[in-house]
Protein backbone atom coordinates (compact mmCIF):
# COMPACT_ATOMS: atom_id res chain seq x y z
CA UNK A 1 0.00 0.00 0.00
CA UNK A 2 2.69 2.36 0.80
CA UNK A 3 4.31 1.87 -2.57
CA UNK A 4 1.24 2.05 -4.18
CA UNK A 5 0.52 5.50 -2.44
CA UNK A 6 4.29 6.65 -3.18
CA UNK A 7 2.90 6.03 -6.89
CA UNK A 8 0.05 8.29 -6.50
CA UNK A 9 1.77 11.53 -4.93
CA UNK A 10 4.88 11.23 -7.42
CA UNK A 11 2.39 11.52 -10.34
CA UNK A 12 0.39 14.37 -8.57
CA UNK A 13 3.80 16.11 -8.32
CA UNK A 14 4.22 15.66 -12.07
CA UNK A 15 0.73 16.99 -12.85
CA UNK A 16 1.12 20.21 -10.38
CA UNK A 17 4.78 20.84 -11.50
CA UNK A 18 3.85 20.66 -15.28
CA UNK A 19 0.72 22.69 -14.03
CA UNK A 20 2.56 25.16 -12.49
CA UNK A 21 4.95 25.76 -15.59
CA UNK A 22 2.66 26.31 -17.65
CA UNK A 23 1.11 28.97 -15.55
CA UNK A 24 4.38 30.43 -14.65
CA UNK A 25 5.05 30.47 -18.19
CA UNK A 26 1.69 32.68 -18.65
CA UNK A 27 2.86 35.00 -15.75
CA UNK A 28 6.37 36.08 -17.73
CA UNK A 29 5.56 36.55 -20.62
CA UNK A 30 7.85 39.20 -21.82
CA UNK A 31 6.06 42.40 -23.56
CA UNK A 32 6.86 43.37 -27.24
CA UNK A 33 9.57 46.16 -27.86
CA UNK A 34 8.19 49.09 -30.15
CA UNK A 35 10.45 50.73 -33.22
CA UNK A 36 9.66 52.36 -35.79
CA UNK A 37 11.39 55.68 -38.42
CA UNK A 38 9.97 57.85 -40.18
CA UNK A 39 10.74 58.92 -43.96
CA UNK A 40 11.55 62.60 -42.59
CA UNK A 41 12.27 64.47 -39.80
CA UNK A 42 12.10 67.44 -41.02
CA UNK A 43 9.37 67.99 -43.67
CA UNK A 44 6.93 70.79 -44.96
CA UNK A 45 2.76 70.64 -45.42
CA UNK A 46 3.03 68.80 -48.31
CA UNK A 47 4.70 65.95 -47.91
CA UNK A 48 3.35 62.50 -47.26
CA UNK A 49 5.41 60.76 -44.54
CA UNK A 50 6.29 56.87 -44.50
CA UNK A 51 6.23 55.49 -40.94
CA UNK A 52 7.61 52.41 -40.84
CA UNK A 53 7.48 49.69 -37.78
CA UNK A 54 8.33 47.19 -38.93
CA UNK A 55 11.36 46.62 -36.47
CA UNK A 56 9.22 45.80 -33.50
CA UNK A 57 9.72 42.38 -31.95
CA UNK A 58 8.75 40.17 -29.57
CA UNK A 59 10.39 37.93 -27.62
CA UNK A 60 7.26 35.15 -28.07
CA UNK A 61 5.49 36.44 -30.92
CA UNK A 62 6.85 36.34 -34.38
CA UNK A 63 7.02 40.32 -36.15
CA UNK A 64 3.83 39.24 -38.38
CA UNK A 65 1.80 38.47 -35.38
CA UNK A 66 2.08 41.86 -33.62
CA UNK A 67 -0.28 44.66 -33.74
CA UNK A 68 0.58 48.32 -33.79
CA UNK A 69 -1.61 51.79 -33.94
CA UNK A 70 -0.61 55.51 -34.64
CA UNK A 71 -1.46 58.12 -33.00
CA UNK A 72 -0.01 60.79 -35.41
CA UNK A 73 -0.36 63.92 -33.80
CA UNK A 74 1.08 62.98 -30.12
CA UNK A 75 -2.10 64.39 -28.94
CA UNK A 76 -3.44 61.40 -26.64
CA UNK A 77 -5.58 60.27 -29.59
CA UNK A 78 -5.31 57.20 -31.73
CA UNK A 79 -5.85 58.00 -35.38
CA UNK A 80 -5.26 54.01 -36.54
CA UNK A 81 -6.57 50.91 -35.34
CA UNK A 82 -4.77 47.77 -33.97
CA UNK A 83 -3.63 45.90 -37.34
CA UNK A 84 -0.66 44.09 -38.18
CA UNK A 85 0.50 46.22 -41.17
CA UNK A 86 3.76 47.91 -40.16
CA UNK A 87 4.01 50.58 -42.42
CA UNK A 88 1.49 53.84 -42.43
CA UNK A 89 1.47 56.79 -44.34
CA UNK A 90 0.30 60.39 -42.77
CA UNK A 91 0.37 63.92 -43.99
CA UNK A 92 0.45 66.73 -41.49
CA UNK A 93 -1.68 70.19 -42.61
CA UNK A 94 -0.09 72.17 -39.97
CA UNK A 95 3.05 73.32 -39.28
CA UNK A 96 4.72 72.61 -36.02
CA UNK A 97 6.36 70.01 -33.33
CA UNK A 98 4.58 66.87 -33.55
CA UNK A 99 5.39 63.88 -31.47
CA UNK A 100 3.88 61.24 -32.93
CA UNK A 101 3.50 57.62 -30.96
CA UNK A 102 3.87 54.01 -31.82
CA UNK A 103 1.72 51.25 -29.49
CA UNK A 104 3.02 47.83 -30.80
CA UNK A 105 0.90 44.54 -28.68
CA UNK A 106 1.77 41.47 -28.31
CA UNK A 107 -0.71 37.84 -28.74
CA UNK A 108 -0.89 38.05 -25.09
CA UNK A 109 -1.88 41.71 -24.88
CA UNK A 110 1.48 42.96 -23.45
CA UNK A 111 2.32 46.23 -24.91
CA UNK A 112 4.91 49.09 -26.04
CA UNK A 113 4.72 52.78 -27.04
CA UNK A 114 7.75 54.87 -28.56
CA UNK A 115 7.20 58.70 -29.55
CA UNK A 116 9.88 60.55 -31.62
CA UNK A 117 9.69 64.09 -32.57
CA UNK A 118 8.81 65.80 -35.89
CA UNK A 119 9.35 69.58 -37.30
CA UNK A 120 6.63 70.62 -40.15
CA UNK A 121 6.92 73.63 -41.67
CA UNK A 122 5.11 75.84 -44.27
CA UNK A 123 5.02 74.46 -47.83
CA UNK A 124 8.49 75.05 -49.70
CA UNK A 125 9.05 75.66 -52.65
CA UNK A 126 12.27 75.44 -54.96
CA UNK A 127 12.71 77.96 -58.03
CA UNK A 128 15.18 80.09 -60.06
CA UNK A 129 15.69 83.59 -60.50
CA UNK A 130 17.20 85.29 -64.00
CA UNK A 131 18.82 88.43 -63.23
CA UNK A 132 18.23 90.05 -66.61
CA UNK A 133 21.13 92.85 -66.16
CA UNK A 134 23.09 90.21 -67.16
CA UNK A 135 21.53 86.85 -67.67
CA UNK A 136 22.56 85.12 -64.49
CA UNK A 137 20.71 82.95 -62.82
CA UNK A 138 20.30 82.00 -59.07
CA UNK A 139 18.62 79.00 -56.82
CA UNK A 140 15.62 80.44 -55.06
CA UNK A 141 13.52 79.31 -52.22
CA UNK A 142 9.83 80.54 -50.79
CA UNK A 143 9.51 81.05 -47.10
CA UNK A 144 6.57 81.54 -45.98
CA UNK A 145 6.09 84.93 -48.19
CA UNK A 146 9.63 85.71 -48.90
CA UNK A 147 11.75 84.63 -52.13
CA UNK A 148 15.10 83.92 -50.66
CA UNK A 149 18.24 83.94 -52.95
CA UNK A 150 19.93 80.63 -52.06
CA UNK A 151 23.16 81.66 -53.91
CA UNK A 152 24.84 84.78 -53.31
CA UNK A 153 24.51 87.95 -55.82
CA UNK A 154 27.16 88.08 -58.81
CA UNK A 155 26.94 91.16 -60.14
CA UNK A 156 29.05 94.23 -61.52
CA UNK A 157 32.37 94.59 -62.66
CA UNK A 158 34.94 92.70 -60.96
CA UNK A 159 38.09 94.67 -59.64
CA UNK A 160 41.06 93.78 -57.76
CA UNK A 161 41.48 94.45 -54.38
CA UNK A 162 42.84 96.69 -52.86
CA UNK A 163 41.47 99.11 -55.77
CA UNK A 164 38.17 100.97 -54.10
CA UNK A 165 35.10 100.71 -55.01
CA UNK A 166 33.78 103.88 -55.92
CA UNK A 167 30.78 105.97 -56.69
CA UNK A 168 31.04 106.12 -60.68
CA UNK A 169 28.17 104.72 -61.43
CA UNK A 170 28.67 101.13 -61.99
CA UNK A 171 28.33 98.57 -59.80
CA UNK A 172 31.83 96.68 -59.09
CA UNK A 173 32.58 93.61 -56.92
CA UNK A 174 35.65 91.95 -55.41
CA UNK A 175 36.21 88.10 -55.24
CA UNK A 176 37.16 86.47 -52.56
CA UNK A 177 41.63 86.02 -52.75
CA UNK A 178 40.74 87.83 -55.81
CA UNK A 179 40.38 84.84 -57.80
CA UNK A 180 37.60 84.98 -60.32
CA UNK A 181 37.31 81.04 -60.06
CA UNK A 182 37.13 80.77 -56.55
CA UNK A 183 35.00 77.63 -55.75
CA UNK A 184 34.59 78.06 -51.65
CA UNK A 185 32.99 81.63 -52.01
CA UNK A 186 30.78 82.06 -54.89
CA UNK A 187 29.64 85.47 -55.82
CA UNK A 188 30.87 89.23 -55.30
CA UNK A 189 32.00 91.24 -52.16
CA UNK A 190 30.83 94.67 -52.18
CA UNK A 191 31.12 97.44 -49.55
CA UNK A 192 28.20 98.76 -48.04
CA UNK A 193 28.74 102.22 -49.97
CA UNK A 194 28.38 100.00 -53.31
CA UNK A 195 25.87 97.56 -51.99
CA UNK A 196 23.57 101.12 -50.69
CA UNK A 197 24.02 102.70 -54.18
CA UNK A 198 26.44 105.75 -52.20
CA UNK A 199 22.32 106.56 -51.33
CA UNK A 200 20.09 106.40 -48.93
CA UNK A 201 17.88 106.79 -51.65
CA UNK A 202 18.37 103.64 -53.22
CA UNK A 203 17.56 101.23 -50.64
CA UNK A 204 15.57 98.85 -49.93
CA UNK A 205 17.09 97.72 -53.43
CA UNK A 206 20.54 98.38 -53.43
CA UNK A 207 22.27 96.52 -56.30
CA UNK A 208 20.07 93.49 -56.19
CA UNK A 209 18.02 92.36 -59.40
CA UNK A 210 14.39 94.29 -60.45
CA UNK A 211 11.81 93.54 -57.81
CA UNK A 212 14.03 92.47 -55.41
CA UNK A 213 15.88 94.09 -52.33
CA UNK A 214 18.00 93.51 -49.53
CA UNK A 215 16.73 91.42 -47.00
CA UNK A 216 14.75 93.77 -44.03
CA UNK A 217 14.20 93.54 -40.37
CA UNK A 218 10.64 92.03 -41.27
CA UNK A 219 11.70 89.11 -43.11
CA UNK A 220 15.11 88.62 -40.97
CA UNK A 221 12.49 88.32 -37.70
CA UNK A 222 10.67 85.59 -39.73
CA UNK A 223 13.27 83.56 -40.51
CA UNK A 224 14.80 83.94 -37.43
CA UNK A 225 11.72 83.23 -35.39
CA UNK A 226 10.70 80.24 -37.48
CA UNK A 227 14.44 78.52 -37.31
CA UNK A 228 15.12 79.62 -33.49
CA UNK A 229 13.81 76.13 -31.82
CA UNK A 230 15.74 74.10 -34.21
CA UNK A 231 18.91 72.36 -33.44
CA UNK A 232 21.07 72.42 -35.20
CA UNK A 233 20.09 74.85 -37.43
CA UNK A 234 22.24 73.40 -40.00
CA UNK A 235 18.92 71.31 -40.49
CA UNK A 236 17.19 74.35 -41.91
CA UNK A 237 20.45 76.76 -42.92
CA UNK A 238 23.10 74.65 -43.43
CA UNK A 239 24.06 72.76 -46.82
CA UNK A 240 21.64 70.55 -48.03
CA UNK A 241 19.56 71.43 -44.99
CA UNK A 242 16.09 71.89 -45.84
CA UNK A 243 15.26 75.09 -46.61
CA UNK A 244 17.80 75.16 -49.41
CA UNK A 245 19.53 78.37 -48.33
CA UNK A 246 22.87 76.66 -47.55
CA UNK A 247 24.45 79.84 -45.67
CA UNK A 248 27.42 78.29 -43.68
CA UNK A 249 31.10 78.80 -45.50
CA UNK A 250 29.67 81.23 -48.36
CA UNK A 251 30.50 84.15 -47.11
CA UNK A 252 34.34 84.98 -47.13
CA UNK A 253 34.54 88.55 -46.42
CA UNK A 254 37.46 91.03 -47.84
CA UNK A 255 39.29 93.66 -45.80
CA UNK A 256 37.78 92.38 -42.65
CA UNK A 257 40.87 93.41 -40.29
CA UNK A 258 42.79 96.30 -40.90
CA UNK A 259 45.59 94.74 -42.96
CA UNK A 260 43.57 94.66 -45.66
CA UNK A 261 43.15 90.50 -46.83
CA UNK A 262 40.47 88.16 -47.27
CA UNK A 263 39.15 85.99 -44.67
CA UNK A 264 37.69 83.38 -43.56
CA UNK A 265 36.20 83.83 -40.70
CA UNK A 266 32.08 83.81 -40.35
CA UNK A 267 29.62 84.01 -42.53
CA UNK A 268 28.40 87.53 -43.07
CA UNK A 269 25.97 89.33 -45.75
CA UNK A 270 24.34 92.85 -46.02
CA UNK A 271 21.00 93.83 -45.01
CA UNK A 272 18.73 96.55 -46.15
CA UNK A 273 18.64 97.53 -42.99
CA UNK A 274 21.09 100.30 -40.20
CA UNK A 275 21.17 101.61 -37.01
CA UNK A 276 20.65 105.25 -36.41
CA UNK A 277 21.20 107.88 -39.19
CA UNK A 278 22.11 106.39 -42.14
CA UNK A 279 25.21 108.80 -42.32
CA UNK A 280 26.46 107.04 -39.59
CA UNK A 281 26.75 104.17 -41.24
CA UNK A 282 26.37 101.19 -39.55
CA UNK A 283 24.22 98.64 -41.44
CA UNK A 284 22.90 95.89 -40.15
CA UNK A 285 24.64 92.38 -41.20
CA UNK A 286 23.47 88.63 -40.97
CA UNK A 287 26.16 86.73 -38.93
CA UNK A 288 26.39 82.90 -39.31
CA UNK A 289 28.06 80.51 -37.64
CA UNK A 290 26.00 77.95 -36.62
CA UNK A 291 22.89 79.99 -35.14
CA UNK A 292 22.28 83.07 -36.83
CA UNK A 293 22.40 86.46 -35.47
CA UNK A 294 21.68 89.96 -37.03
CA UNK A 295 24.42 92.62 -35.22
CA UNK A 296 25.24 96.18 -37.01
CA UNK A 297 28.56 96.70 -38.45
CA UNK A 298 30.39 99.98 -38.87
CA UNK A 299 32.35 100.12 -42.04
CA UNK A 300 34.11 103.10 -41.20
CA UNK A 301 36.12 101.59 -38.76
CA UNK A 302 34.86 103.67 -35.69
CA UNK A 303 34.49 99.87 -33.84
CA UNK A 304 37.53 98.48 -32.77
CA UNK A 305 38.50 95.46 -35.34
CA UNK A 306 35.55 96.64 -37.92
CA UNK A 307 37.40 98.34 -41.01
CA UNK A 308 35.79 98.93 -44.30
CA UNK A 309 34.48 95.22 -45.13
CA UNK A 310 32.88 93.63 -48.10
CA UNK A 311 30.51 91.60 -47.66
CA UNK A 312 28.18 88.69 -49.79
CA UNK A 313 24.23 89.93 -50.67
CA UNK A 314 21.21 87.68 -50.58
CA UNK A 315 18.24 89.53 -51.91
CA UNK A 316 14.78 88.65 -51.27
CA UNK A 317 11.24 89.53 -53.00
CA UNK A 318 7.96 89.32 -50.58
CA UNK A 319 5.01 87.94 -51.92
CA UNK A 320 2.23 89.99 -52.73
Amino acid sequence: MQLKGSIYIRIFAVGLFTFLFFVSCEQTNLPPVAQFKISAYLADTIAILEFDASACSDPEDDQLALFIRWDFQGDGTWDTEYATQKVAAYRYRQHGLFHPVLEVKDQDDATDTLSLEIRITDIMKVSQLTDDRDGKTYKITLIEDTWWMSENLDYGKWILAPQGQENNGIVEKYYYNNDSAQKEFKGGLYTWKEVSGFSKENLPRGICPEGWQLPDGVALAKLFNKGYLVSPQEHLFGPGGFWNLDLPNKGGTYGWYHNYEFSIGDSHWWTGEYYGEYSNNKPYVILYYGPMHLIYYNPDGEVPYYYQAALPVRCIKKVQ
